[in-house]
Parts: C-alpha cells; sequence; structure tokens
C-alpha cells in the first residue's frame, strides 16, 4: 500500500507508521492516529481469560442473531424512528437465500477486581484490527526481547471473509464487496484487508449503498450482479450502522433499508446479515445482562462454561433514563449516559455536556465501571508529537468470526483514565499493543 503526503514533517517512527498505513485519510491526504509507544502488559491468565471471555460473548451474540423471535421481542416497544427498529420490521420470518457470517469485535476491559468487564460489542464495521497489528510488528522490530501477544487480525479476517465467500459457489477466486461510505476517511484500515484478501486469492472492490441499489434494480436473479456483470460472493458492510448512512430524506432511507431486506433474499454471504447486527445492540446487550447464567444456557444453549464467562462480562447495570433524575444520577459518579447507536461521542458523564433535547428511547444510564489502570505510564504519539499519559486504561477489543467463535486478531486502544471513551477517530484512544508476561 503506498503512503499517502502527509501534513506533517517525519520522524523516523512517524515514517513508519505512515508506511504501514496506521491513520486516516483526510482531504486525500495522510492523517496520523494515536499510538502509544508502550504495549499493555498483560500476564498469560489475563490474556487467556480474555480469549476465552470473547469466545463465550462471541458465541452467545452468534446464537442471539439465529433467535429471530427473541430479537423482535427486544424492539416491539421502541416507537421512535430509530435503526435497530427500521431493520427489526424487515428481519425476514421465512427461509432466506443468502448465508451469514459474524465477524464481532468485543471490546473488554479489566475491573478493579481483575475481571473482565464488557464495554461493548460490535457486529458491524468493526475494524481497526489490521492497525494493532501492524504497529505489533514495527514495536517488535524495536523490542526483540518482548513477547507480542499473537494477532494477525489482517489475516485472519481476510482469510474468514474468503472462506465464507467461497462457500457462495465456489468460484476460484470469488468476489468480495465491500459496502463503504461515499467519502470514507479509514480506508487505509479497510485496504489492508482488501490487500490480504486480494493475496489470499480473492477479488475485492468498493461500493456504496447507492450504487448497489442500481445493481440490484438491474436483474431479479436470485444472484447478486453488478453493473458490469460480476457476479458477488460476498458483501462485507462497514456502513449502515447509523440511520443516516441510509440518506438524509425519509423516500431515501426508506428504499436503502429496503435494500437490505432485499440481500437477505439474494444468493450471496453477508457480513453481517440484520439479525447479526441487531444481535449486538447495546438493548440487546442490556437484556443479556440481566439473564441469569441458566437463563443464557437454556435461551440460547450455551455450554455452562460460555454461559458463566458471558453473564460475568456482561454483569454491567443499566436503567432508563428519567429527564426528571438525570442530572443528579450523573453527578452521583455511578452512572454515564450512553446512546444506543453506534459510533463515537455518545457517551456523557456530567450533565452540563448533554445534548439540549435527547430522545430517551435513544439512550441508556450506564453503570460506571470502576477501572484497573495500567501500573505505569504510556507514551503517547501522534505525527511528531508525544506525551506521557499517567495510569492509562486499556480497551482490548477481540475479535470473533464465524458460528464457532474462532479468533479474528485484536485491536487495543490505550487511553488517559479521565477519557470517557477510546475511539480512535475522535483522538480520545490511542492505538496499542499487547505483550505477555
Amino acid at each position: 500500500m503506498s503512503a499517502l503526503p502527509s501534513n506533517e514533517p517525519v520522524t523516523d517512527f512517524a515514517r513508519r507508521l505512515q508506511e504501514a498505513g496506521i491513520g486516516l485519510v483526510r482531504a486525500e491526504r495522510f492523517d496520523p492516529v494515536t499510538v502509544s509507544q508502550t504495549p499493555y502488559r498483560l500476564e498469560r491468565g489475563q490474556w487467556t481469560m480474555a480469549m476465552a471471555t470473547a469466545r463465550a460473548l462471541g458465541a452467545l451474540f452468534d446464537a442471539v442473531r439465529r433467535q429471530t423471535s427473541w430479537l423482535r421481542d427486544q424492539f416491539s416497544a421502541v416507537t421512535c424512528e430509530d435503526l435497530a427498529s427500521e431493520l427489526c420490521q424487515r428481519l425476514p420470518t421465512g427461509r432466506v437465500m443468502s448465508t451469514a457470517l459474524s465477524l464481532t469485535r468485543h471490546d473488554l476491559i479489566l475491573d478493579t477486581q481483575q475481571n473482565w468487564r464488557l464495554i461493548e460489542s460490535n457486529s458491524i464495521a468493526a475494524g481497526m484490527g489490521p492497525f494493532s497489528d501492524q504497529l505489533s510488528h514495527i514495536m517488535a522490530a524495536d523490542h526483540p526481547h518482548l513477547n507480542f501477544a499473537p494477532n494477525g487480525a489482517t489475516e485472519r479476517q481476510a482469510q474468514s471473509l474468503l472462506d465464507a465467500a467461497l462457500k457462495t459457489r465456489e468460484a476460484t477466486s470469488p468476489l468480495v464487496v465491500f459496502v463503504v461510505e461515499p467519502n470514507e476517511d479509514n480506508r487505509l484500515d479497510q485496504g489492508m484487508l482488501a490487500d490480504e484478501i486480494t493475496r489470499l486469492g480473492g477479488q475485492v472492490v468498493y461500493r456504496t449503498l447507492a450504487q448497489l441499489q442500481v445493481a440490484l434494480d438491474r436483474s431479479s436473479a436470485p444472484e447478486l450482479w453488478l453493473e458490469d456483470g460480476r457476479l458477488v460472493d460476498l458483501l462485507y458492510f462497514r456502513t449502515g450502522y447509523n440511520l443516516q448512512d441510509y440518506g438524509a430524506d425519509p423516500s431515501t432511507r426508506r428504499l436503502r433499508l429496503d435494500l437490505r431486506a432485499a440481500l437477505e433474499q439474494r444468493s450471496v454471504a453477508l457480513c453481517p446479515s440484520m439479525a447479526g447486527q441487531l444481535s449486538t445492540h447495546k438493548m440487546v446487550q442490556r437484556r443479556l445482562s440481566a439473564l441469569s447464567v441458566s437463563e443464557l444456557m437454556t435461551t440460547f444453549e450455551l455450554p455452562v462454561q460460555a454461559a458463566v464467562l458471558a453473564h460475568l462480562a456482561l454483569a454491567v447495570k443499566y436503567r432508563d433514563v428519567n429527564p426528571d433524575t438525570l442530572e443528579s444520577d450523573l453527578s452521583s459518579g455511578r452512572w454515564l449516559l450512553k446512546g444506543t447507536g453506534e459510533g463515537g461521542g455518545q457517551v456523557y458523564g456530567e450533565a452540563n455536556r448533554i445534548p439540549s433535547s435527547i430522545d430517551n428511547q435513544r439512550y441508556l444510564l450506564m453503570q460506571r465501571l470502576q477501572l484497573y489502570p495500567r501500573a505505569h505510564p504510556a507514551i503517547f504519539v501522534r505525527g511528531t508529537g508525544s506525551w506521557i499519559v499517567d495510569k492509562p486504561v486499556s480497551e482490548l477489543g477481540i475479535f470473533t468470526v464465524g458460528s464457532d467463535a474462532r479468533y479474528g486478531g485484536y485491536l487495543l486502544r490505550s487511553k488517559a483514565s479521565t477519557a470517557l471513551e477510546s475511539g480512535v477517530h475522535r483522538g480520545d484512544g490511542a492505538i496499542d499493543t499487547v505483550v505477555l508476561v
């Protein structure tokens, strides 16, 4: 992948980050993201437990997506115009021609009891694993004496997407379509996956929802054909997780949402399906957090160990938003206000920072976890600037793939303990790596 021109002077470390593609693209120029030069030191037992917890959660959410009637029940009381309710209304009720691949990131964090707790799971457009993967290679070259945790997010995810595409019609070089925003700034992360799929023998093209609509309208065949006559084997959604992704005006939005439903009836693999996307919605996670181990076992047919691990990770309290007590709830220090949509900028810890008008159905009160900070400061770097963060906290996003929830690499993001979010896009978090001790 060729490096884009940068607006900043380049030091040796910054140059290597840019050459590796660890950054965003804004105004057609490379825009560096914050990275950590101080790896997160985890005991092997902690790493093993995180892996087991992620696999348990992956198995749970994959089981949830198969329980479409249970999913519908979770959104039956939603009356506002909300993406989840729109998708839920369009869930297929009978047999579908499409197949589904789950590729989910589970963002885990250690609490003061050193238990892994789930911040959230994301089953659509869960990216940036290749960034931690690439950073691991750079850091390992600088610190060959350290034992970096195995990542391989780029190859693992690319291979999983390719394998799912191959099953559609057993083509020798299957076509994977990345469904993207018209003006995407996270192109480099996507490009790493696309390049790896190509290296492994597949083909990759990029299409927007609008372009897919044109392709769908051209043919009523059971397969999905692009406008250039090529047959699609898998659709990998990197957009479509917020209502505005489907268009600004109601008619366009309705058309694009109907497109999602129509794709479920084509002979193509979907990553994710609509049910797969809904399975990790915040309202679903809230409902799952209220279930006992035995309820998780009976409802979703989880083995006892997976149910226990998922139950422990999900043990976060939620409450409905009460406008009359919201200010005092946040002032107590026990709650955070969290939006149910995807993307950053939806967590509030102080009443004076809340938007002037919020729809209570789109927000939840989430228990503020007591986090286990790292023992040593970390050096954060962005471009040619660097600074020290004292006692940072780290959020370990472990990817699981497929119905067997196999390991798909990790994304580690570290942040100051005062930061509410670890989003890299907004500059709250730093791309980081794991070292096993």
